[in-house]
């Protein structure tokens, strides 16, 4: 952009814009933004591939038997919205959703089956029909975690997942460790969903919550220099948020 020809907001609708109007052409911005980043990722993912297929040309071989598994798995990976890098480990929490659609399972899951330098043997192949069958349940209880109240059928229901992704998970992975968040989904979900009928409280729906907040007052005392001054408003500030939490006041509440 030609920072010479740069006019600002106000200047260019020749009045002052309502704070509405002024989120509503940031929305229309950010709209139109990630529009062009879609269309920039699939022409991405077109030369990406032109050019894996380029390559194993000039080498003179054909790209099926060239390519590493953990080329065709980055491939894969990138095609369904999940562009991190296998050796990263961690995906975010919308290229998790992302990754356990049933149609992106598949598609993972065939770089495994479908991979013509080694076909799996059968050892192999029911290991990977067992991991389909945990990430296909992991899908369903991503799909039921929320704050809603569940009834007896639901929450049989969710068990009877559970069950099977605990026992298909054990068979698959006998030697894997048990991460925290695991021990609590396969230990104590169920006995917190009968007692309390939803699971909404164990989520991290509510601390997403408190990143909006953090943004608000990391703006309010934006111009506060002194880092460690600003981080103490800030922490006090949640510190009251906290207490007025605790003691259940409200500041709409009439006396």
């Amino acid at each position: 952009m030609d920072q010479t020809n740069a006019v600002c907001l106000d200047c260019r609708h020749g009045m002052i814009p309502s704070i509405p109007d002024r989120l509503s052409l940031a929305l229309e911005i950010q709209k139109s933004v990630n529009e062009q980043l879609h269309q920039a990722q699939d022409i991405l993912e077109v030369a990406d591939n032109e050019r894996l297929k380029l390559e194993q040309h000039l080498k003179g071989s054909r790209i099926q038997s060239e390519v590493s598994t953990r080329q065709l798995l980055e491939a894969a990976l990138r095609s369904i919205g999940c562009d991190s890098r296998i050796w990263y480990q961690d995906l975010t929490g919308n290229q998790a959703r992302k990754f356990l659609r049933h149609s992106s399972i598949d598609k993972v899951l065939a770089v495994f089956t479908s991979n013509i330098r080694r076909a799996p043997n059968a050892s192999e192949k029911q290991k990977i029909d067992l991991m389909r069958s945990v990430m296909l349940d992991l899908a369903t209880l991503m799909s039921a975690a929320s704050n809603s109240v569940e009834n007896d059928d639901e929450i049989e229901e969710i068990e009877r997942v559970l069950e099977r992704f605990v026992g298909n998970l054990r068979e698959a992975q006998p030697d894997a460790s048990v991460t925290p968040k695991l021990h609590l989904l396969s230990s104590h979900l169920i006995p917190y969903l009968k007692r309390y009928r939803s699971w909404g409280r164990v989520s991290e729906q509510g601390i997403e919550s408190l990143h909006a907040i953090f943004n608000r007052l990391n703006v309010r005392f934006a111009a506060v220099r002194d880092p460690i001054q600003k981080a103490t408003l800030i922490v006090d500030r949640l510190s009251h948020f906290n207490l007025i939490f605790d003691i259940g006041s409200s500041w709409f509440k009439e006396e």
